[in-house]
C-alpha cells in the first residue's frame, strides 16, 4: 500500500504485489502460509498482465451459476481448472469491485459463497487426486479464509492512503487493532 498518489515505478509487479499484499494480510490480521501470498501474488500479477483476448477466458463476462454449472458438469483436468477460474474471479471481483458486485441482482455475498464453495472443492479434489499437494494446502485456506483474504485485496485496492483507511476505520469496517497495524495511533474514547 504505497504512500503515493499516482503512478509509481516499480522494479517488477511481482515484487510490488508480494509488498502490497503481504502489508494487506498483516494489517487485517488474516495469516496466511508463503505459499498462499504467492498464490495470491501470482493472481494479481497475472490479472493485471491479462490481454484483452484473454479476458473471456477468465470468466469476468460470465455470471458466476454458469461457470458453476461448467464447473459442476466438467470432468477430470477440465473440473479443476473451471473451478479454480471461478474460485480466483471471485476472490478478485469481491476484494476489487465490491461496489459493483453490491449492486448485482444477487450482491458481494453470493460471490464470496461461489468462490469459497470452489476453493473448497478444489481443495477437495486436489486432496484425492494429489494427497499432500502444496496446492490443497492453498485451495483449504482460501477456503477458510476467503472474507479476511478479500478485506485484504480491498486494502490493495484502496492502497494506503490514509483518507481511505480512517473513512474505513470510522464507519466500522476496521477494527482498532487493524488501524494500528497499519501503523496509526488509536486513542481510547474520550482521549486527545
Amino acid at each position: 500500500m504505497s504512500n503515493s498518489e499516482g503512478i509509481q515505478a516499480v522494479p517488477s509487479l511481482f515484487a510490488f504485489f508480494y509488498e502490497e499484499v503481504s502489508q494487506a494480510l498483516r494489517i487485517t490480521g488474516c495469516e496466511t502460509t508463503q505459499e498462499t501470498e504467492h498464490y495470491i501474488v501470482n493472481l494479481l500479477d497475472g490479472f493485471v498482465r491479462l490481454s484483452e483476448d484473454h479476458i473471456d477466458e477468465v470468466g469476468f463476462d460470465r455470471p458466476a451459476a454458469k461457470l458453476l454449472e461448467e464447473a459442476m458438469n466438467a470432468e477430470g483436468a477440465r473440473r479443476i481448472e473451471v473451478y479454480r477460474r471461478l474460485g480466483d474471479t471471485s476472490l478478485y471481483s469481491c476484494g476489487f469491485f465490491e461496489q459493483k458486485l453490491s449492486r448485482s441482482a444477487v450482491g458481494t455475498r453470493y460471490y464470496s459463497e461461489v468462490g469459497r464453495t470452489a476453493y473448497r472443492s478444489l481443495s477437495e479434489m486436489i486432496s484425492f487426486r494429489e494427497p499432500g499437494s502444496v496446492f490443497k494446502v492453498v485451495y483449504d485456506e482460501l477456503y477458510q479464509k476467503f472474507d479476511d483474504v478479500v478485506s485484504a485485496l480491498r486494502l490493495v485496492g484502496i492502497g494506503k492512503r490514509s483518507d481511505s483507511l480512517v473513512d474505513k476505520w470510522a464507519s466500522g469496517e476496521l477494527d482498532d487493532q487493524s488501524m494500528m497495524r497499519a501503523g496509526f495511533w488509536v486513542n481510547e474514547p474520550g482521549q486527545a
